[in-house]
């Protein structure tokens, strides 16, 4: 693909060999693909690229997993920073369900009326 993607991001819920390999076609020179997608088989080969084109183009196969954070230092952090009011969450939130109201959630959700439904576990 002439120019193509900076970066492409493969977080499909099943991640398999000719999704990698689209990622790649659809990254350019110098770019990244980011694995953060797992496949069902944790030993299943997903990953099958040219590697002079790999070479010839400078791309880059990453992994990630959850964000590559850190949970013992990450979690606190983020959490500080919601509490200070320097991370603002609560806007990211589309709707909110209370735990009797799941099954409407998950409709809201395939109907793309919510796309970050919050479900209330308390009060």
């Amino acid at each position: 693909m002439p120019g193509g993607a900076d970066g492409t991001i493969v977080c499909a819920g099943e991640v398999t060999e000719a999704v990698v390999t689209g990622a790649f076609a659809a990254t350019g020179k110098g770019g990244a693909v980011v694995l953060a997608g797992l496949s069902r088989d944790p030993d299943e080969l997903t990953i099958h690229l040219p590697g002079s084109v790999l070479a010839r183009t400078e791309r880059r196969v990453l992994g990630c997993y959850f964000g590559s954070c850190n949970p013992v230092r990450d979690i606190p952090l983020v959490l500080s920073l919601y509490q200070r009011g320097e991370l603002q969450l609560d806007e990211l939130i589309s709707a909110r369900y209370r735990l009797d109201d799941i099954t409407a959630g998950y409709a809201d959700l395939a109907a793309g009326r919510n796309a970050r439904g919050l479900i209330a576990f308390m009060g």
